[in-house]
């Protein structure tokens, strides 16, 4: 059961999304299914071309799914993509190299409990059930440290004029004010 997504008004057209459970199963298969079918490449290919051939499938999907824009991008655009790329080759070749020396099951099994592990730890709800709802506990370090120093160094800590907060990307020095 499929819900839609989007205003209704005719500015932004509605889409269907899938719902998150069928997600987190679709990729618990993908990872399974995947890991097992390269298990099966290693004879042949060994991890490093079997990694090859999986960034290089994966990239191919991606672009004929999304048909992204080509031209027109900066180059700090190519050079952030192309650093994924690389990060992404090089966490899969790291898993690949366990797969050969490790079963199956426990690397795949390592490979999806760590990231679930992290999610589980910055829950605010398992934040809550440790600290109580009424404490107010952050669970970015760096927001702790701003907030106690703009206590320090700030007029009004709720109106900071020194350490301003950019949306999406974290802080910065206000110049302007820090000159008077």
């Amino acid at each position: 059961m499929a819900t839609t997504m989007g205003e209704s008004d005719g500015l932004i057209p509605e889409r269907r999304v899938l719902p998150p459970q069928l997600l987190v199963l679709g990729g618990v298969a993908s990872v399974q299914f995947g890991s097992a079918f390269a298990d099966t490449l290693f004879d042949r290919l060994g991890p490093g071309g079997t990694v090859f051939l999986r960034v290089g499938f994966g990239a191919l999907l991606l672009v004929g799914i999304a048909r992204p824009r080509i031209r027109g991008r900066s180059r700090r655009d190519w050079l952030s993509a192309v650093g994924f790329g690389i990060v992404l080759a090089g966490m899969n070749w790291s898993f690949y190299e366990s797969l050969e020396r490790t079963p199956l099951g426990i690397a795949v099994t390592i490979e999806f409990v760590g990231p679930l592990a992290v999610a589980v730890a910055g829950s605010r709800k398992l934040l809550d059930l440790v600290w109580g709802r009424d404490t107010y506990v952050e669970p970015r370090t760096v927001d702790v440290h701003v907030r106690r120093l703009r206590t320090r160094v700030e007029r009004d800590d709720r109106k900071p004029e020194l350490i301003l907060t950019v949306r999406g990307v974290g802080y910065k020095f206000n110049d302007a004010a820090l000159d008077t």
